[in-house]
């Protein structure tokens, strides 16, 4: 049987060289980028909490991360990258720093309101007879009314706008999954953003105090120690207070609940016949992937290789591939 999941369908969709890459060759950077393992890491601690674990307890499973933490460090500094060794070398307090800000804001709440039904676990379900649909699903849960939802953890920079939630059609199927494969019929989807940039630390004016500025990215608890740290006292800032109070719960750690609208069995009839196509083309030994050019090229993973491959010939790829990258056997 022949596994796929949403992301590879969609891979296969946008480039079959980089699906080649990723999913045959199996080539795996030796430094990660680091959004995706903060993201990781984050998901982790998120994971731990929902199944019932402490917020201490979800703190301290990150340490579980700093050897391979400091394998990139290493690997950075060796590709003379120092900066980016750095950010690897400090990126544990950083995802510590969130988790802790994202359960005080949100821990005692959720513990009280849902309970979990499902918490990143892998389902399989059979498309034919020779494929299986794959998908992991970050949460589903059953509130105090006894609504059930599915969750998906996001970490980001910057919260994407609603359109973008609207088109994310991953998330429309992982709740068919769940419906075909376990039965579980979700009425929504509960978007959970964790913001990964820190807010931002108010500036200290000639005059002594502190910018009142309402572009300021930051929150009121940030904005508080710098209160404190120049002995300032609090009552002169509450009309920053007023403006900053929620922006944990409403910029930092925003929470989006949309309903399931689209139709499902489009999807699922779109998603058969790309992975029919994989199928078939994956078990001619006489395919060639298609590159696909375009501006996804600027931030793909394996750029540097189709790069060489493109100005150099097809064998010039070889040495990047061990310089760059591991094989992960199956």
């Amino acid at each position: 049987m022949r596994a796929v999941s949403y992301s590879s369908v969609s891979m296969w969709r946008e480039c079959q060289q980089e699906y080649w890459y990723r999913y045959v060759d199996i080539l795996r950077p030796k430094v990660e980028e680091v959004p995706l393992t903060l993201g990781r890491m984050l998901h982790t601690a998120l994971e731990e909490f929902y199944r019932g674990g402490s917020p201490k307890h979800a703190l301290a499973i990150l340490d579980q991360f700093q050897p391979q933490l400091d394998a990139y460090a290493a690997a950075a500094h060796a590709m003379d990258e120092p900066e980016l060794g750095a950010e690897f070398a400090g990126l544990c307090d950083k995802a510590k720093a969130i988790t802790t800000r994202y359960l005080l804001v949100r821990g005692k709440e959720d513990k009280e309101r849902y309970s979990s039904i499902l918490t990143e676990e892998r389902i399989e379900y059979p498309l034919t007879d020779t494929i299986n649909a794959v998908v992991v699903i970050d949460l589903v849960t059953e509130d105090i009314d006894g609504h059930k939802h599915l969750w998906e953890h996001k970490t980001t920079k910057n919260v994407p706008s609603q359109g973008y939630r609207m088109r994310d059609l991953q998330t429309l199927w992982a709740a068919a999954m769940l419906a075909e494969a376990r039965g579980i019929k979700v009425e929504g989807i509960v978007w959970n953003y964790l913001r990964t940039k820190e807010p931002t630390r108010p500036q200290v004016l000639q005059n002594g105090t502190l910018t009142k500025r309402k572009d300021l990215d930051t929150t009121w608890h940030r904005y508080q120690q710098e209160i404190f740290a120049a002995g300032l006292n609090e009552d002169d800032y509450l009309d920053v207070k007023e403006r900053l109070e929620d922006k944990e719960m409403s910029v930092y750690f925003p929470r989006i609940e949309i309903p399931i609208l689209q139709d499902e069995r489009i999807l699922l009839r779109d998603f058969i016949a790309t992975a029919k196509e994989m199928e078939h083309c994956l078990d001619n030994t006489r395919f060639t992937p298609v590159r696909n050019i375009g501006r996804k090229c600027d931030y793909c993973t394996y750029s540097k290789l189709c790069d060489a491959v493109i100005l150099h010939g097809h064998d010039a790829d070889s040495e990047l591939k061990a310089r760059l990258f591991t094989i992960e056997r199956r």
